[in-house]
């Protein structure tokens, strides 16, 4: 896994990379993703949540703002991932998140929902924009109507370009290219400030340091006090 850029990418990305570099065509590698994503399930269902956990770190304020948000009847949580959604929602619920997102659970995944097959930086980047209009499709079938407004959580400058990707008059899956859409940027991962700020073209997207501060965030998602 070391010999693949797997920072920002997604399962199905890495996984058809390290087929290629193993002598396997694109196009054979992406027909083997469903038995490779049934054995990774297997595998990541096999194992406690000390060894689900390995490697994650919940940030300060996430389970506070999560909390925050659940509480509110003006707004939904989802979860988009590069991961298989099976292994997705073991880690939340090991990290004891998963009860904190809205029901049923809804995202976009980049271990079932999409695949591009480049695992480069545009790839990636084209990749996490799907993911993104995936979960708001979601979104919208399960609240039709309802919805006026899209936010994008996430720590790298493809999470702030995918999030404002539908207030550039890109419909995709909710064909709501109307509808408000903007990101809210943390520098809680390998991304400078300026590295997030510096691809946002949206005028409500917002960078924060961290999410330690609840209110701070509330005000940047444009949410007002209950």
């Amino acid at each position: 896994i070391l010999d693949v850029a797997y920072h920002g990418s997604t399962d199905s990305l890495l996984l058809v990379e390290l087929q290629e570099k193993n002598g396997i065509s694109k196009a054979e590698a992406l027909a083997n993703l469903p038995a490779l994503f049934a054995a990774m399930t297997r595998s990541a269902k096999s194992v406690g949540p000390e060894q689900a956990l390995r490697g994650i770190e919940v940030l300060p304020g996430v389970p506070d703002l999560l909390q925050a948000l659940q509480a509110r009847p003006d707004t939904v949580v989802g979860l988009v991932t590069g991961n298989v959604p099976e292994i997705a929602w073991l880690k939340m619920e090991a990290a004891g998140l998963a009860d904190l997102f809205s029901t049923p659970h809804f995202g976009g995944f980049g271990g079932r929902d999409f695949c591009g097959g480049l695992n480069t930086p545009a790839g990636k980047s084209a990749d996490r924009e799907q993911l993104v209009l995936i979960a708001r499709a979601q979104a919208h079938r399960m609240h039709p109507g309802s919805i006026t407004t899209h936010v994008h959580v996430g720590d790298a400058p493809a999470d702030v370009v995918s999030g404002e990707k539908q207030s550039a008059g890109e419909e995709g899956g909710c064909g709501e290219s109307s509808l408000s859409a903007f990101s809210l940027g943390v520098c809680t991962g390998n991304f400078k400030r300026e590295e997030l700020e510096g691809v946002s073209t949206q005028e409500r997207s917002v960078v924060l340091d961290s999410m330690a501060d609840t209110e701070a965030c509330l005000r940047a998602l444009g949410l007002p006090a209950l």
